[in-house]
């Protein structure tokens, strides 16, 4: 479809496990090469979880996981926010080839810095990519500024920035179903 957009999310669990002589540096530059490559609109960065029923839990030691005991109990109900400083952060309860949970989120976060780095804005969801198009924010600048100041809104309990965004949001939403029910030809509910 000519003169649509289209916005690229991308992904990512770093660090990951390392097999085969791969260091992790290496993943590192090739997660960068690959974010050069795709030149997406936001990457997500996820540290590495080991879940219940995945293979990095049935099989935690061949991908280098040390698990501690209690640790599903206590990981399913952990309260997780990747803005909190790592310090603020309780120990996860497992490690990945070494790394306790406070090294792994610095590394994530090293990832996140270095993308930003590229001017690339980091964990911005498809949905809010959506939302915030909708309503005008086309560039990398403009979700740059989207992210900080609704994080900025979250830090310091304000939710003015937020509520704003959301009244743009729902008005937009309202006039695109507006404009599809008189595409449609509908008459509204008599």
């Amino acid at each position: 479809n000519a003169g649509k957009s289209c916005k690229i999310g991308l992904s990512l669990i770093y660090p990951c496990p390392v097999t085969g002589g791969v260091t992790l540096e290496e993943v590192f530059r090739e997660n960068i090469s690959l974010i050069k490559s795709v030149n997406p609109d936001t990457v997500i960065v996820n540290p590495p979880g080991v879940f219940p029923k995945t293979q990095w839990m049935e099989r935690a030691q061949d991908y280098g996981f040390s698990i501690k005991p209690g640790f599903v109990a206590k990981f399913m109900s952990y309260e997780y926010s990747i803005y909190k400083p790592t310090e603020l952060w309780e120990d996860l309860g497992y490690s990945l080839q070494g790394m306790d949970s406070f090294a792994l989120l610095k590394e994530a976060g090293r990832l996140r810095k270095e993308i930003l780095n590229l001017g690339i804005p980091t964990d911005i969801s498809d949905e809010y990519l959506m939302m915030t198009e909708a309503i005008g924010y086309k560039t990398r600048q403009d979700l740059l500024k989207f992210k900080s100041l609704s994080l900025l809104d979250i830090m310091s309990g304000s939710s003015r920035y937020i509520k704003n965004i959301v009244r743009q949001i729902n008005e937009r939403s309202r006039e695109m179903a507006s404009q599809e029910s008189e595409e449609r030809g509908d008459r509204g509910l008599a």
